[in-house]
């Protein structure tokens, strides 16, 4: 999948891009009526204040939420229900590995879009 890679060393990809990778192995990205519900998982709380005023109010989004960390965002996955998530994977405590194990392990998630 193409990537442009920031000078933080981040990944961004194109919404046309991440379709493309989903159809390609049989995933639906459930996005309801055209707009994305978005859970921001990390633990760095500057970048997820960053990315919730970045991402919120936007026409193609629904809703935006947070966690600070793996647990909170099991949690908030059951409640908020995000069709996109976007994950730190080196996370103390349950890092964003585990929480993609833990969703893909979970019988409501089996078309979770974890690909780690």
């Amino acid at each position: 999948m193409r990537a442009a890679l920031t000078a933080g060393g981040h990944r961004r990809f194109l919404r046309q891009d991440l379709v493309s990778f989903a159809q390609a192995r049989g995933l639906t990205l459930n996005w309801s009526h055209g707009k994305a519900r978005i859970l921001i998982v990390d633990d760095d709380s500057l970048l997820t204040a960053f990315l919730h005023e970045f991402l919120e109010g936007r026409p193609d989004i629904e809703a935006v939420e947070v966690a600070a960390n793996g647990f909170e965002a099991g949690r908030k996955v059951h409640s908020f229900r995000p069709n996109l998530m976007l994950l730190d994977l080196m996370m103390p405590g349950i890092d964003g590995f585990t929480v993609c194990k833990e969703l893909k392990a979970d019988p409501l998630h089996t078309t979770s879009g974890c690909w780690p």
